[in-house]
C-alpha cells in the first residue's frame, strides 16, 4: 500500500475513535455567526457589519449598525464568572449615572445584560457595550497624563457609594501572589534553582504583605 494511504488510513482511525468535534480548550467565535446572535438578541437596529478587533483575555469585536457602531465582548472560559461579570457591569452602569465617561452595557430584549454562547469549549458570556470613538492615550505627554490621572481619580471617588449583589473575585494575597506561584511551578520544573529563587521571593513578599495592618487599608472594587 503506498504510504500516503496508508498515513490517511491511520488518520481515519484515529478521527473514528474520538468524539464528533474535537475538545477544544479555546476557540474564536465566528463573526459572521455573531452579527446574527447580536441582531436577534438587542433592539440596535439591522446589523450591518460584525469583524473581530482583537483576542486577549477576552474577544473583543466591533458591531456595526445603519447608525452607530459598537463593541461586543466575549468572554473567556475561566477568566470571568457570571457574578463576576454582573458585578464589572453594575459599576459600569453606577459611574454611568454618576457622571462618570465609561463605556456601558447595552440592554438585550430579554432585560439582562450578559448572554450565553455555547461555544466547543463550554458556555462563554457576550455582552454588547456602547462603541466610544476616541484615540489611546500617550501617557508621555503631559496634559494627556494630567487628565487621565482626573480620569481615574474621578472613577476612584464614584464608586466609593458602589455596592452590588453580585460577587466577585478578591484581589487578596492569595489572588495576586498564591495563585501566580501555583501556576508558575509546572513550567520550572527542569529548573529547580530558578523556582527556589521564585518560591523564596514569594515567601518574603508574603510575609512582609501579612505584617500590614489590612484592616485599615481602604478597598475598592
Amino acid at each position: 500500500m503506498h504510504a500516503m494511504a496508508i498515513e490517511h488510513s491511520k488518520a481515519s482511525i484515529f478521527y473514528n475513535t474520538m468524539s464528533q468535534i474535537f475538545p477544544v480548550t479555546y476557540s474564536t467565535p465566528s463573526a459572521e455567526a455573531l452579527k446574527s446572535v447580536v441582531q436577534g438578541d438587542y433592539q440596535i437596529g439591522l446589523v450591518t457589519d460584525c469583524r473581530f478587533l482583537h483576542r486577549g483575555l477576552n474577544d473583543t469585536f466591533l458591531v456595526a449598525t445603519e447608525t452607530a457602531k459598537f463593541i461586543f465582548r466575549v468572554y473567556r472560559i475561566g477568566w470571568r464568572q457570571l457574578s463576576d461579570i454582573l458585578y464589572e457591569l453594575e459599576v459600569l452602569l453606577h459611574l454611568s449615572a454618576q457622571d462618570v465617561s465609561v463605556s456601558t452595557p447595552v440592554m438585550r430584549k430579554d432585560g439582562g445584560f450578559a448572554g450565553i454562547l455555547e461555544a466547543p469549549e463550554g458556555l462563554r458570556h457576550g455582552v454588547l457595550f456602547l462603541y466610544v470613538p476616541g484615540k489611546e492615550p500617550a501617557l508621555d505627554i503631559e496634559p494627556q497624563s494630567e487628565l487621565y490621572g482626573r480620569a481615574v481619580a474621578k472613577v476612584h471617588a464614584k464608586s466609593e457609594t458602589f455596592s452590588s449583589s453580585h460577587k466577585r473575585f478578591q484581589l487578596d494575597l492569595d489572588h495576586l501572589l498564591n495563585m501566580p506561584v501555583r501556576t508558575i511551578k509546572p513550567f520550572l520544573s527542569h529548573r529547580k534553582d530558578d523556582w527556589e529563587y521564585v518560591k523564596r521571593l514569594a515567601d518574603k513578599l508574603g510575609r512582609r504583605l501579612e505584617k500590614l495592618p489590612l484592616e485599615k487599608l481602604e478597598q475598592g472594587f
